[in-house]
């Protein structure tokens, strides 16, 4: 996914002039996908994502609009026995996946816009792995063909080892020391958590090193752990290209607003400006995970709800030629902005890797109309 940013003549302190239309080749799965729909419908959230940075927001037109849900509230499922055995064994399933995929659902999209869950494994009576993979690649046919694991779980890759599915792998934020302390370090973890498994059919796609572990105790070793484990999929000789990189959120930007002055934060900007830097010399997309939702509820009095679920029929607001009808569009412009801003090229590359919108629980805006 490229984007056109910054020219080489740039200033820090310019705004970048964003070519193209706002977001024009990040690709959202529409919703007239009856799988997603489904998965929408069930879904909610307990442990709730960074809120996405909105301080530059104060100067926006105030908005006075109702939250979408209806008045009797959200519809919510409960997820206890009785209830199970009452759906059909295909929305039991679904409800299952659901809990599987670390209770909310996740778009993870690849560079041919592919839908993918990620795939959790905090909960209580989880199906197996098996039952799990069996879901996706057999009851489903593929129609969500990537999968995301936070951490290298045999009995996961086991399970999807022989299929068609396309994983993202993440190294834990606790193993990023010992992956960052030497070669020899990330050698050895690549060739246990990854190489082994694609000797047994696995593909994998990308390795995510941490999940939003800038900021964090970790940050100054990402880039480390990044490098040495480019390294040893260099030396692997696989024959297809994976990916390194990391994934962050809202909070590794100081200024999103409007996008093109869209800037790295203090005391993550020198580790986010090395960062990019290296990722656009390798050829690797930086990871974003973005939740409108989060912005929406902290700052209801500045930003309309139409303009959060993409149902804007007018431009919001006006960043140079570029107009913008939806919050996401601005939120993904702004990480384009910081990263040309960063390595001084237009060509910049990153990847949607995350979004969510809870059924339940977190403000009124929180319902299944709105998800």
């Amino acid at each position: 996914m490229y984007y056109s940013g910054v020219s080489p003549q740039m200033k820090d302190n310019d705004k970048v002039q964003i070519s193209t239309k706002p977001a024009d080749n990040v690709d959202i799965i529409a919703h007239d996908n009856p799988l997603i729909d489904t998965l929408d419908s069930l879904e909610t959230s307990d442990e709730l994502p960074a809120n996405e940075n909105i301080e530059e927001h104060q100067d926006r037109e105030e908005y006075t609009s109702d939250s979408g849900c209806g008045s009797n509230g959200p519809e919510i499922v409960d997820n206890n026995q009785d209830i199970l055995e009452m759906l059909t064994p295909k929305i039991a399933m679904w409800i299952m996946v659901l809990r599987v995929a670390a209770i909310h659902i996740s778009m993870v999209l690849g560079e041919s816009g592919d839908a993918g869950i990620i795939y959790g494994r905090n909960g209580d009576n989880l199906p197996s792995p098996k039952r799990v993979i069996d879901f996706l690649t057999e009851d489903m046919n593929y129609a969500i063909s990537v999968v995301r694991v936070y951490d290298a779980i045999m009995e996961v890759l086991e399970a999807i080892s022989g299929t068609n599915l396309i994983v993202t792998i993440g190294v834990p934020d606790e193993a990023i020391a010992h992956v960052a302390s030497s070669q020899e370090a990330a050698d050895k973890w690549f060739r246990d958590h990854v190489l082994t498994y694609v000797h047994k059919g696995v593909r994998f796609r990308y390795i995510c090193v941490g999940y939003e572990a800038i900021p964090g105790v970790v940050q100054s070793l990402v880039l480390q752990a990044i490098i040495n484990l480019y390294n040893s999929v260099r030396k692997a000789n696989i024959d297809y290209y994976i990916y390194v990189t990391t994934a962050v959120g809202g909070k590794v930007l100081e200024s999103s607003y409007p996008p093109s002055t869209g800037r790295f934060a203090h005391g993550v900007d020198k580790i986010m400006n090395n960062l990019t830097e290296y990722l656009y010399d390798i050829g690797s997309p930086l990871l974003i995970n973005l939740y409108p939702y989060y912005a929406l509820v902290s700052e209801p009095q500045h930003i309309s709800l139409d303009y959060a679920l993409f149902q804007s029929q007018k431009p919001v607001f006006i960043d140079g030629s570029l107009e913008y009808y939806n919050l996401f569009d601005a939120m993904v412009d702004a990480f384009v902005a910081a990263m040309a801003r960063a390595v001084q090229q237009e060509d910049v590359k990153l990847v949607f890797a995350q979004t969510g919108w809870p059924t339940a629980g977190i403000g009124s805006y929180a319902c299944t109309e709105n998800a």
